[in-house]
């Protein structure tokens, strides 16, 4: 992982312009991290649209190991209930097996995340089974990543939780939506509030102030770039 010498604090435009500048003859894995909300996805499809002939864009929900359904099982007893002090408890539980995707850097598997940035480095074609559907919650599509037939790819990678030490070493280079959290969290709730109500919308903003937050904040200054609006 890069260090945090060469961060610059740009705006999304600039951004854009300095990846056609730097990777003009030259691979690269950029990773994209932000809140949920910020943005990431996004990003990650303008990048595509720029360089539509050696991108690919990968979103590393489609690695989540378990169904939001099996998830949301340690905490539906506590939803039923709206029993706001339990879900706080659940959000950080004293036992981890009241509730062991509490933290969602639990929710990935992170060692088929390296073996298909690997695979993909080598120019192999992947294709994932039992990838998670955002559509749906469960796990149930199949996917396949092509590495674009260039002699110089691009892989813009989608997620909150980059610095997992399976995936660091793939990275080149590392950008930061510092977009705020309260709209980030308008984004979000305006996204998910037809599928979720509103007493677990409050449980996801609660881990994200125990988990994402401190995440991105531990590692904000190793990372190359960081997105402001506005500047």
């Amino acid at each position: 992982m890069p260090s945090n010498s060469k961060k610059r604090t740009v705006n999304e435009q600039q951004f854009i312009e300095t990846i056609k500048e730097n990777y003009i003859a030259k691979s690269a894995f950029i990773g994209i991290c932000g809140l949920s909300g910020s943005g990431k996805t996004t990003l990650a499809q303008k990048l595509c649209n720029t360089f539509p002939e050696r991108s690919l864009a990968i979103n590393l929900d489609d690695f989540c190991i378990a169904t939001t359904r099996k998830r949301k099982s340690y905490l539906n007893k506590a939803l039923s209930q709206e029993n706001i002090n339990q879900l706080t408890y659940l959000a950080n539980p004293s036992r981890k097996e009241d509730n062991p995707f509490a933290n969602p850097v639990s929710w990935y598997d992170w060692q088929a995340i390296a073996n298909t940035l690997s695979d993909l480095k080598q120019d192999k074609k992947v294709i994932r089974h039992n990838t998670w559907n955002q559509a749906t919650g469960e796990c149930d599509l199949t996917i396949t990543y092509k590495p674009p037939k260039h002699e110089y790819p691009l892989y813009f990678i989608d997620c909150i939780y980059l610095y997992e030490p399976e995936i660091t070493s793939y990275l080149d280079k590392v950008v930061l939506l510092n977009t705020s959290k309260k709209e980030a969290y308008a984004r979000k709730t305006k996204r998910d509030q037809h599928r979720n109500n509103g007493l677990y919308i409050d449980y996801k903003k609660l881990t994200t102030e125990l988990y994402c937050i401190p995440y991105l904040n531990k590692y904000k200054n190793q990372m190359d770039y960081i997105i402001k609006e506005n500047i």
